[in-house]
């Protein structure tokens, strides 16, 4: 029979086991969204999307759905930011700057920021310069 020492040693086992699981499962979301980054940077597409929806996450926190088309077929996206100046409605069915890889043109990343194009080595169109003011 399983004395209580046996039953809490046995179930600080089962936490470590679920922690170091969830651990790993967290290290390898980033590696795969690391890798993904890196294959738009040296594949790069500079293309426009359409944004589709804007949702409040937290207070000063939006997520963007959006889509683009490559070779006539759709691809949709998502990104979450920080914030946006003025109505956040405003911005939907609006254009905004994606880059995609042209690899695999549904690895892609909505260009919202200055560092978002430095990263991937993308000038800043003129036409892009307004709309991204609204952003920060």
């Amino acid at each position: 029979m399983n004395t209580n020492s046996e039953n809490t040693e046995n179930n600080k086992r089962i936490v470590k086991a679920v922690v170091v699981a969830l651990l790993i499962a967290l290290c390898l979301v980033f590696l795969v969204k690391g890798y993904d980054a890196l294959e738009i940077k040296y594949n790069s597409v500079l293309t426009v999307g359409q944004v589709t929806e804007i949702r409040q996450i937290k207070s000063r926190n939006y997520g963007i759905s959006y889509t683009y088309t490559v070779n006539g077929y759709r691809y949709a996206g998502y990104t979450a930011i920080g914030g946006i100046k003025g109505d956040e409605k405003d911005l939907v069915n609006k254009s905004l700057p994606i880059v995609y890889s042209s690899k695999h043109p549904d690895k892609n990343t909505l260009l919202v920021s200055k560092d978002d194009f430095d990263f991937y080595n993308v000038s800043i169109p003129d036409s892009f310069k307004v709309v991204l003011k609204r952003f920060y």
